[in-house]
């Protein structure tokens, strides 16, 4: 049990694959956290994670502000997250004249972003020493903006080497006259980004993402080899080269008079990106994903064989040639009077965008999936805009997405592991059937009917705003999402390993009901009446805002979430291996049981996961609000996630 408030010591710790996450707002004391002249130590051990986050002025945990001394350590899978805005002082972070020391060892992961004027973790500012080390499978993420000091970033002429060895991932950013040079070996991702006469040099080998950014003058020499993913962008007369070989990813992006040259070979990602007199080289071979674009006057030729993915994008007299084989991908795009040939056979996925003057040639055949868009003067497939009638089926393994507006009708059918997307607006009549392992999303506004029917393993996504009417139904392992907005009427069944997730807002009434395996989401705002009932390994999410009543019942292996806001109650009991998240704001009062290795919201025992939320006089029944103390305690694999705002203390103790 710890507490925080201000030239407190604080000790946090947590065993066992545990989580723990803090956030406040507005200069409030959060958990493990402490604020001015406070000593902080903070330690996780094998697979815990730590997360962070507080906005204006506040100090976070494992964080102390002005003069302070900072050790962060994790070991084993850990996973450390910071996130702060305006002025924050961040976990494993201090600002002038501190030292930093910070360690991760096997599979850790280290996440940190502040924006404007704040230091951030791993990081320090004026005069500080900074030591960041990770070892075999690490995650090493920075971002800032405005006036802060990065870990392996910098701002201004400045030059910076960053390595990581074995399952690492390096983000690094830096701006203005930079030099960037990061190496990993093995398993690595290295994102490295630097604006106006940037030199960037990166290179990873098996398994890398690398991701490398310049704008102006800059030179990018990328390489990867055997499944490295390289994302190279670079704008205003750059030259940017890019090889990786044997399951790579690259992505290039360049604009204006740049020169784009990437090479992938054996299920590699390409992604180029180019701009106003660009040339665009791509060549990818078995199994590999290649996106391209560029704006006018460029020229792309892109070329994939065997399970390649080709994404290309041009606009304003451009040509684009692109040719894909066996299990391909191929995305294109071109706006205005440009040429597009696609084709693909056997397994592949074309997805294709003209718009003005265009001409779209698409063949696929045998287990592709086809998304076309198109607008004036150009030819069409799959569809539509004002006042049309669209049928689109489908058979054995395809993938349908088709789209209409304005008092349109769209019918769709599709059979045995067939994905359908159907968007409507506006007085639409939507009506989708689809049968074993598909996946149908639909959403829909204004005055619209979806009558939505799947039966084993298929996803049904429904939206539907003002007036809707929704009926859902989905029987084993189906995943159910619908959500609506006033005054709608949402129904939902599901049985057997499904999801359903339901939205509603103002004079909502949601009934939801699940057996087996079954993951429900539901939210309602505004005098909402929402039911959820669930049994057996299911999993409740549910929300409301401003005088609504939330009644949430699930058994055996369930996972529940509430959420009201606004003079809310809300009930909900689990049993049995039940995850509940709660979340209540202004005047609520929450209620909750669980039995039997359940997560309950302030209390679990063994594998389970405990979220609270309270902020300004709230009372939150298994804890507290406002001024208020809430006790929160887990053992073993627990995942705690607590946040307040506005003088409000929070107590968390973890066990292993």
């Amino acid at each position: 049990m710890t507490r925080s408030s201000s030239c407190n010591t604080i000790m946090t710790r947590a065993s066992s694959c545990n989580t723990i996450m803090t956030s406040a707002s507005s200069c409030n004391t959060i958990m493990t956290s402490a604020s001015s002249c406070n000593t902080i130590m903070t330690s996780t051990s094998s697979c815990n994670t730590i997360m962070t986050r507080a906005s204006s002025c506040n100090t976070i945990m494992t964080s102390a502000s002005s003069c302070n001394t900072i050790m962060t350590s994790a070991s084993s899978c850990n996973t450390i997250m910071t996130s702060a805005s305006s002025c924050n002082t961040i976990m494993t972070s201090t600002s002038s004249c501190n030292t930093i020391m910070t360690r991760a060892s096997s599979c850790n992961t280290i996440m940190t972003h502040a924006s404007s004027c704040n230091t951030i973790m791993t990081s320090a500012s004026s005069c500080n020493t900074i030591m960041t080390r990770a070892s075999s499978c690490n995650t090493i993420m920075t971002s800032a903006s405005s006036c802060n000091t990065i870990m392996t970033s910098t701002s201004s002429c400045n030059t910076i080497m960053t390595r990581a060895s074995s399952c690492n991932t390096i983000m690094t950013h830096a701006s203005s006259c930079n030099t960037i040079m990061t190496s990993a070996s093995s398993c690595n991702t290295i994102m490295t980004r630097a604006s106006s006469c940037n030199t960037i040099m990166t290179s990873a080998s098996s398994c890398n993402t690398i991701m490398t950014s310049a704008s102006s003058c800059n030179t990018i020499m990328t390489r990867a080899s055997s499944c490295n993913t390289i994302m190279t962008h670079a704008s205003s007369c750059n030259t940017i080269m890019t090889r990786a070989s044997s399951c790579n990813t690259i992505m290039t992006s360049a604009s204006s008079c740049n020169t784009i040259m990437t090479r992938a070979s054996s299920c590699n990602t390409i992604m180029t990106h180019a701009s106003s007199c660009n040339t665009i080289m791509t060549r990818a071979s078995s199994c590999n994903t290649i996106m391209t674009s560029t704006s006018s006057c460029n020229t792309i030729m892109t070329r994939a064989s065997s399970c390649n993915t080709i994404m290309t994008h041009a606009s304003s007299c451009n040509t684009i040639m692109t040719r894909a084989s066996s299990c391909n991908t191929i995305m294109t795009r071109a706006s205005s009077c440009n040429t597009i040939m696609t084709h693909a056979s056997s397994c592949n996925t074309i997805m294709t965008r003209a718009s003005s003057c265009n001409t779209i040639m698409t063949s696929a055949s045998s287990c592709n999936t086809i998304m076309t868009r198109a607008s004036s003067c150009n030819t069409i497939m799959t569809r539509a805009s004002s006042c049309n009638t669209i049928m689109t089926s489908a058979s054995s393994c395809n993938t349908i997405m088709t789209r209409a507006s304005s008092c349109n009708t769209i019918m769709t059918h599709a059979s045995s592991c067939n994905t359908i997307m159907t968007r409507a607006s506006s007085c639409n009549t939507i009506m989708i059937s689809a049968s074993s392992c598909n996946t149908i999303m639909i959403s829909a506004s204004s005055c619209n009917t979806i009558i939505t029917s799947t039966s084993s393993c298929n996803t049904i996504m429904t939206r539907a705003s003002s007036c809707n009417t929704i009926m859902t139904r989905a029987s084993s392992c189906n995943t159910i999402i619908t959500s609506t907005s006033s005054c709608n009427t949402i129904m939902t069944r599901a049985s057997s390993c499904n999801t359903i997730m339901t939205r509603a807002s103002s004079c909502n009434t949601i009934i939801t009901s699940t057996s087996s395996c079954n993951t429900i989401m539901t939210r309602a705002s505004s005098c909402n009446t929402i039911m959820t009932r669930a049994s057996s390994c299911n999993t409740i999410i549910t929300s409301t805002s401003s005088c609504n009543s939330i009644m949430t019942r699930a058994s055996s292996c369930n996972t529940i979430m509430t959420r009201a806001s606004s003079c809310n109650t809300i009930m909900t009991r689990t049993s049995s291996c039940n995850t509940i998240m709660t979340h209540a704001s202004s005047c609520n009062t929450i209620m909750t049981r669980t039995s039997s290795c359940n997560t309950i919201m302030t209390r679990t025992s063994s594998c389970n996961t405990i979220m609270t939320h309270a902020s300004s006089c709230n009372t939150i029944m298994t804890r507290a609000s406002s001024c208020n103390t809430i006790m929160t305690s887990t053992s073993s694999c627990n995942t705690i996630i607590t946040s307040t705002s506005s003088c409000n203390t929070i107590i968390t103790s973890t066990s292993s």
